[in-house]
């Protein structure tokens, strides 16, 4: 059966009738929220929210709908609003910055390091949250050489504008722009301090990142151009750890060192494999040997 809008209120209505008048509203509630969310779903969302919601009314499930099924549609509201309101900033902030390229902005911003950090803002999460974004953003803008132009004036205005509009103290004590150059003038340094980004003080895994010299994009494998960080590796990183261009090596108490295989994504993590190739098909490869 092909649900119609209408359709969908009558099954819904019917199911209610006689409910009593907490599910008769609760069912006015939904329809509300969806009214407000249908537009912007594809034909696929919209036919599948239409069906989640009759087949509960039909078998009966009204305490499930009022009490899941509305969260999940509040939820998807909050969300595609927040979404909407981050483009907003971001926008604002590259058309604002005299020089950048459009389409490197929108590049960097749809990176899973720097949208990770979105979710940290989103969340409320700000501990350190300007050194994270404009380190981040450094290191993404190394791909076009835009680091030094960019990544301090953007990063800054993006978190602050996002803090601003949301209510949220705006902390500008809390970075030095001073520093920023100092690291962000040096690949090598800026290396150091981005991975260290990823360190966890009681890590029981020491990794030991190979990056490139100085004004070289290729790897020495020589200790001066490394850095060890400790991690977990059973809780996944965050991503943006698993880069191309570097080389990543586990180090071990008899110093039988294991080189990085492969890297995938898994549930919202980068799972690294030092012992050999395993993932399931359908995870998201991001580094392999």
């Amino acid at each position: 059966m092909h649900l119609t809008n209408e359709k969908l209120s009558i099954i819904l209505l019917g199911g209610f009738c006689g409910q009593g008048l907490k599910n008769y509203i609760s069912y006015l509630e939904i329809l509300l929220l969806y009214s407000k969310i249908k537009n912007n779903l594809c034909i696929g969302e919209v036919k599948m929210m239409r069906e989640t919601i009759s087949s509960q009314v039909i078998n009966g499930a009204f305490g499930q709908i009022a009490d899941s099924f509305k969260s999940k549609l509040e939820n998807y509201i909050d969300e595609r609003n927040k979404d909407t309101s981050w483009n907003n900033v971001v926008q604002e902030a590259i058309k604002a910055t005299e020089g950048i390229d459009e389409e490197i902005g929108k590049y960097i911003f749809s990176q899973l390091s720097i949208l990770n950090l979105k979710k940290h803002l989103c969340d409320k999460n700000h501990n350190n949250i300007h050194r994270k974004f404009v380190l981040t953003l450094a290191v993404e803008l190394c791909k076009f050489d835009k680091e030094k132009d960019f990544s301090i004036s953007l990063g800054t205005a993006v978190v602050d504008k996002w803090l601003e509009k949301n209510k949220l103290s705006t902390d500008c004590d809390s970075y030095d722009v001073e520093e920023f150059n100092r690291i962000i003038s040096d690949r090598e340094e800026l290396y150091r301090n981005y991975f260290k980004l990823f360190e966890e003080k009681n890590g029981t895994d020491k990794i030991r990142i190979f990056y490139p010299k100085n004004g070289e994009s290729w790897i020495r494998w020589e200790d001066k151009y490394s850095i060890d960080i400790n991690v977990n590796l059973s809780k996944g990183l965050s991503y943006g750890f698993c880069r191309e261009g570097f080389d990543y090596y586990k180090k071990t108490c008899d110093n039988d060192d294991k080189t990085l295989k492969c890297a995938y994504i898994e549930n919202e993590k980068e799972i690294l494999r030092f012992n050999g190739i395993s993932c399931n098909e359908d995870n998201t490869i991001i580094w392999l040997r």
